[in-house]
């Protein structure tokens, strides 16, 4: 209990700091990087900024299917509150790791108690098929490879790599770091291909002869 006191403590300093002197933080970061290395900040902040707008509409967009599939899903097994059911299963796809599915059990455990034991296999089957997994499989990965800018390989894997080694803050730093390695290796790639266009033109450029030399060579008077 104390730690979870300390880091809600330190995001509440954190996050008025931030609305206070949003750009705080850049003026900090050019002051301690040489002046020539500005442009690679600001295409990393660039690339920080898209990909965590990218990640809160996809997060978005993916609940809002969920709350769709849940929606025909319950109404079709039968629920009368199908709508406050797939809105709560919407909800619950913002959080990491137990997502709908959590709603979905709950609903299997409460036909276990009423009795209904076809029923709750029904749900479970369904919703852990449809709604719990579904959305992630189909809807996540698709809208991926537009909204971040990466392949859905590589964000499926630093979503799935992220949650699973840093918990829920996994569930952002993941793919944040993914795209930040992404833009580190385009960086890397283009400076080295320039350099390399530079030594080519440098190695075509025709080489005079000793003839052409000394033919413009300057006379000292005797």
């Amino acid at each position: 209990m104390p730690i979870l006191a300390l880091k809600a403590v330190l995001f509440t300093i954190l996050l008025y700091a931030l609305l206070w002197r949003p750009a705080a933080p850049k003026h900090e970061l050019y002051e301690l990087v040489p002046r020539r290395y500005h442009d690679i900040i600001d295409r990393l902040h660039r690339r920080l900024q898209s990909t965590l707008y990218a990640i809160y509409v996809l997060q978005a967009a993916t609940a809002f299917g969920t709350f769709l599939v849940a929606w025909v899903v319950f109404a079709v097994l039968g629920y009368e509150s199908a709508f406050a059911l797939a809105v709560v299963a919407g909800i619950f796809q913002f959080v990491p790791v137990i997502g709908p599915s959590v709603v979905v059990l709950a609903m299997a455990t409460a036909q276990v108690v009423a009795g209904d034991v076809v029923g709750a296999v029904l749900v479970t089957v369904f919703g852990l098929v449809l709604v719990g997994f579904l959305p992630d499989a189909v809807i996540r990965p698709r809208l991926a490879r537009y909204t971040t800018g990466m392949p859905a390989s590589l964000y499926f894997v630093g979503f799935t790599g992220g949650v699973l080694s840093l918990g829920i803050v996994g569930f952002i730093a993941g793919p944040v770091i993914v795209a930040l390695l992404v833009e580190v290796l385009n960086l890397v790639t283009d400076d080295g291909a320039s350099t390399w266009n530079r030594h080519a033109q440098v190695s075509s450029l025709p080489v005079a002869s000793g003839r052409s030399c000394a033919s413009h060579s300057v006379r000292l008077p005797s």
